[in-house]
């Protein structure tokens, strides 16, 4: 059995990631190196670096 699961590198920009989770239900995005799994990025970590980029920005 094969799932077409969205997913990314760890060079993957996180910007790249905002549209997919933005204007779809995708909720996290596993991170693969060498087809291992990595790490996976949920919605709240955009938030996240949004919200630390806003706070940059404001200083």
């Amino acid at each position: 059995m094969s799932v077409k699961v969205p997913r990314a590198i760890a060079t993957t920009p996180l910007g790249a990631l905002l549209p997919l989770m933005g204007d779809t239900d995708v909720e996290a995005v596993p991170i693969l190196e060498n087809g291992k799994l990595i790490g996976i990025v949920i919605r709240t970590d955009l938030i996240a670096a949004m919200a630390r980029g806003l706070a940059r920005e404001s200083v």
